[in-house]
């Protein structure tokens, strides 16, 4: 899965934060797999 996002330096990171944050806790990136 892929999480394309663009932010501008006028935004700053806050515009993105909540995206990745929601992104990062749903999905299982460090399980093994088999």
């Amino acid at each position: 899965m892929v999480l394309e996002l663009n932010a501008s330096d006028d935004r700053g990171i806050d515009v993105v934060r909540g995206p990745i944050l929601s992104f990062a806790s749903t999905e299982d990136h460090f399980q093994e797999r088999l």
